[in-house]
């Protein structure tokens, strides 16, 4: 029993410590013009706490990486930007000259669509941040940015207007009531035939069935 304690006395603390430790927060963006866009990632960390750069050597920490849920719909049209530019120092720890970023970084990527079926573009970042002191586990965050235009229109994925079928208004809250009836009763029929339920039919029909013959109604 007290090991079970002590267990579950670990796994709080440790749930609780990693829901604290999140120095690195992440917002996404996008800007369209035509089928171009323009991916926006921005980093903002603590005081004290930085994100490695892109395309680090072997041997040391995890670089920051953008993976892409399906690169086939779109092609890339120019390198990845980042502001401001990476500070470059020599870490102790890894006995190496790494690149990082401290405060706040942006980076930038240009696409183009190559279809006009894509309705958003999905994936997630991988990262690493350290302090002076410690580093954290290679963290991933999941990013998806839509595809629309500054009017918020999304190219048409092959149909005109006139293909859509309309529906009206009386027609579709007729089907919605029925529907609802459907369901009702086979609930119903299903709550019938619970093991709590259809034992207790029978005496149930016994008990009026009695009440009915001596003339007298029970509460």
């Amino acid at each position: 029993m007290k090991k079970f304690v002590l267990i579950s006395l670990l796994f709080v603390a440790f749930h609780a410590t990693a829901q604290v430790i999140d120095p690195i927060k992440w917002n996404f963006s996008s800007t369209r013009s035509g089928n171009d866009l323009k991916l926006i990632f921005k980093a903002s960390m603590e005081k004290g706490w930085h994100l490695y750069d892109t395309g680090l050597p072997e041997g040391g920490p995890i670089s920051t990486q953008f993976i892409y849920e399906d690169s086939t719909r779109f092609e890339v049209t120019g390198q990845l930007q980042k502001s401001p530019a990476p500070i470059e120092k020599f870490d102790n720890t890894f006995k190496m000259n790494l690149r990082y970023f401290s405060d706040t970084v942006v980076f930038t990527q240009l696409i183009r669509l190559k279809d006009n079926q894509t309705q958003s573009i999905k994936g997630y970042v991988t990262f690493m941040g350290c302090n002076e002191e410690s580093c954290l586990p290679p963290n991933e965050v999941p990013f998806q940015f839509s595809v629309a235009d500054e009017k918020g229109e999304v190219p048409a994925a092959g149909k005109t207007a006139d293909d859509v079928p309309v529906v009206s208004g009386t027609q579709g809250q007729g089907q919605s009531f029925w529907l609802f009836i459907l369901i009702s009763f086979l609930a119903g029929l299903a709550a019938i035939l619970t093991p709590c339920v259809f034992p207790m039919i029978p005496m149930t029909v016994s008990f009026f069935m009695r009440s009915t013959g001596t003339g007298k109604t029970r509460y």
